[in-house]
């Protein structure tokens, strides 16, 4: 009988030549960023990404804004929840932010995972999304 082992997922800092990948992931759920966003913040913070096969499953952030660091753009490839990428890509986000506070901003979907990591919620944000109509006749 053999031991079927776990897959040995790759975990590394974000690239330039992730960036397209990742805005993908943020397509898949109809996040509003956009590729020239992504851009922007993989060249101004600490991103990660996390592959199975070459394939880009996963990512996370951290900004860092003098005593704090916001931690985003956490997700995970659908066919991949519930397997720990997303505590581990927090968790390589995480490392990066001492001595500074870490903050984030969390989808409903992901609050569980980060109230397990020790984070409270302070405060509420509503997003809307869409195309503003233009004003001008």
């Amino acid at each position: 009988m053999s031991v079927s082992q776990p897959p040995a997922y790759v975990y590394r800092p974000m690239t330039a030549d992730d960036v397209g990948n990742a805005h993908g992931l943020s397509v898949a759920l109809k996040w509003p960023h956009r590729l020239e966003d992504w851009a922007m913040l993989q060249r101004v913070a600490q991103g990660f990404v996390a592959e199975d096969n070459g394939r880009l499953i996963g990512s996370s952030f951290a900004c860092h804004q003098g005593e704090f660091s916001t931690i985003g753009l956490v997700i995970v490839s659908d066919d991949y929840q519930g397997k720990g990428i997303g505590r581990r890509l927090m968790d390589l986000a995480l490392a990066t932010v001492a001595p500074r506070t870490a903050i984030l901003n969390a989808t409903l979907a992901g609050a569980p995972l980060y109230e397990k990591m020790g984070f409270k919620a302070f405060g509420e944000i509503q997003q809307r999304q869409g195309q503003a109509p233009s004003l001008l006749p």
